[in-house]
């Protein structure tokens, strides 16, 4: 299993001057000239130990279970953020959803898919202030194993983190 990390490096500008160039016949310098695409995927064994350092990084800022998920959600927060603005520049609509239910279906389907390879399990909405995005088997919790000094810690503090992330920049 493999997750999905992308990120765009040049601008359009950019990449229409380094044609331009080829086309005259100049060589364009390393920095005018676009990356290859290569595989958008890390695999989950680096993604695993990616994430495991990063809890320790917090464990060992941390005071309590809670200051930890707090840390976790806050990382997340960015991570979401980033990808609302990546997964828009992708589109090219320049128009982002500012409906509740369709930022959060945006969420669901294309964010989850960028973030952890697949969609997530379920979008509930209880009464018209409470909406719930559930996934079973949520990729940062399934290679934690929490040691008996933490009891009760969910890594997935960093997926809702990044929901967050996504919710407060759309």
């Amino acid at each position: 299993s493999t997750c999905r990390i992308s990120c765009v490096l040049l601008t359009p500008h950019d990449a229409r001057r380094a044609r331009a160039m080829q086309r005259q016949g100049q060589t364009p310098s390393i920095v005018d000239r676009p990356l290859p695409k290569g595989r958008s995927e890390v695999s989950l064994s680096a993604f695993s130990f990616l994430f495991s350092e990063l809890v320790q990084y917090h464990r060992t800022r941390a005071s309590s279970i809670a200051e930890l998920e707090q840390k976790l959600s806050e990382a997340g927060e960015g991570v979401g953020s980033r990808m609302l603005e990546v997964l828009a520049h992708r589109e090219k609509s320049n128009r982002r959803e500012i409906r509740l239910q369709g930022i959060l279906q945006f969420i669901n389907t294309n964010v989850w898919r960028c973030l952890f390879g697949k969609v997530a399990d379920s979008l509930e909405i209880y009464n018209d202030d409470e909406y719930v995005l559930g996934d079973k088997s949520l990729v940062v919790n399934r290679y934690i194993s929490v040691p008996k000094d933490l009891g009760d810690l969910n890594c997935g503090a960093f997926a809702a983190g990044g929901g967050k992330g996504v919710l407060r920049d759309a």
